[in-house]
């Protein structure tokens, strides 16, 4: 007979997880016999829960654990990382990424290769939240006035590609270098649009 394993499914308390997990979990019962799927919030006082202690148990979060931290087991969360982070993640693995540099208070990097506009946004940051398309001369170092940029005042200059009169991006979300799924996002067509000469 094999051994049974747990699976812990760790949600944040202010976002609305647990549901969908409850029904993670009610598949996991249906699917896999030796595994005990458990749903728990981010909470300190869940370390003491003797039943984590007993069984081999993985912990699994979307979003970074703040409160709760395993006292065994293997744990994956989310790490929250910069852009240029991402992009260097991403170019390690052979993966294409539009040429980009750091901007940042103290250095200003040479932009006469990027063509006559590119995209700036703060190297942390999420949601979007200051991203824009502006000519490289009027590129300049200003501290980013969005709250998740938290102690990071850094800026990415990245090249622009023309994506036609409304710009237009693709978000894909992956579990473990899996696509689950993606989506394209493109701006509000009732904006004026933006016309680049070729």
């Amino acid at each position: 007979m094999s051994q049974r394993r747990t699976l812990v499914l760790v949600t944040k308390r202010s976002q609305n997880h647990r549901p969908d997990f409850l029904r993670i979990r009610r598949y996991l019962k249906e699917i896999a016999s030796d595994v005990e799927p458990v749903v728990m919030a981010d909470r300190h006082h869940n370390m003491l829960r003797p039943g984590l202690w007993l069984r081999p148990t993985l912990f699994f979060s979307p979003c970074r654990m703040r409160k709760f931290r395993p006292v065994r087991g293997r744990l994956f969360h989310c790490i929250q990382l910069r852009k240029s982070e991402e992009y260097l993640a991403l170019e390690r693995h052979g993966i294409p990424v539009p040429r980009w540099t750091l901007l940042t208070e103290t250095h200003r990097p040479k932009l006469e290769d990027f063509g006559e506009y590119v995209v700036s946004k703060p190297d942390r940051g999420s949601l979007g939240a200051e991203v824009k398309i502006r000519r490289r001369s009027r590129v300049r170092w200003k501290r980013p006035e969005n709250p998740l940029a938290r102690n990071c005042s850094d800026q990415v200059v990245q090249e622009f590609i023309y994506t036609g009169p409304w710009p237009s991006s693709y978000r894909v979300a992956t579990l473990f270098g899996k696509c689950l799924w993606s989506w394209k996002v493109e701006a509000d067509h009732g904006r004026r649009p933006f016309f680049v000469d070729p």
